[in-house]
């Protein structure tokens, strides 16, 4: 959701998580494969890296 800055922040357009089944278990599945990624090595900073890559070569393009 996307609100301008006179929007205020109540319960009643807080989505509920709980009323969601299927967004929750897909969050509890995203986080074991994250924990798994993790617990085996994944390396952040090569990925960060690639990505940093990956982008200068979009914003070269843009230019």
């Amino acid at each position: 959701m996307i609100h301008d800055a006179g929007v205020e922040i109540s319960a009643d357009i807080i989505p509920e998580v709980n009323r969601h089944p299927a967004v929750t278990a897909a969050a509890v599945e995203a986080g074991s494969r994250l924990g798994r990624r993790l617990k085996a090595g994944h390396d952040r900073m090569a990925v960060a890296g690639n990505m940093q890559e990956k982008m200068m070569v979009m914003v070269d393009a843009i230019a």
